[in-house]
């Protein structure tokens, strides 16, 4: 192959990579406000509202980028945005849940009391911006109470 030959074979197979790094992150940016929006529908700004901040830190962090045409740094923070929205997303909605569950069961007569501490544990977990242990804690007072509802 000669170095031509190769030249252009190598600007065949970068070329796609090239222009998704050269074109406006338009879908990412859209995604990252939707799921900004969704987090806050589902009261994530009020159990989770560090996460709700730093996703629409990330957003605007995107919409500087794009304005300076920095392509590659403004999907990077959208799509920082939409993970970080998402995670919040999950937080409120298995809280959400539990205590619906929990309410349901209270409201039949049944003991919630470790369901109900279970979820005093998600929403200290989530007020500190431990996620992940808010959503296990949350999943772990679902479980319970759909044990009980059975």
């Amino acid at each position: 192959m000669t170095p031509v030959h190769f030249r252009l074979l190598l600007l065949v197979v970068l070329l796609p990579f090239l222009q998704a790094c050269a074109t406006a992150p338009a879908q990412e940016m859209s995604e990252a406000r939707q799921a900004i929006q969704a987090a806050v529908a589902a009261g994530a700004d009020e159990l989770v509202a560090g996460d709700v901040d730093r996703a629409r830190t990330f957003m605007t962090g995107a919409e500087e980028a794009l304005v300076l045409e920095q392509y590659k740094r403004a999907r990077t923070a959208a799509l920082a945005a939409k993970r970080t929205a998402l995670l919040a997303h999950k937080v409120a909605v298995s809280i959400q849940t539990a205590e619906q569950l929990a309410d349901t069961a209270n409201g039949r007569g049944l003991d919630v009391s470790a369901a109900r501490a279970s979820l005093a544990s998600a929403r200290r977990a989530a007020e500190a911006g431990a996620s992940t242990e808010a959503i296990r804690a949350a999943e772990t007072a679902s479980r319970l109470l759909r044990a009980q509802l059975e």
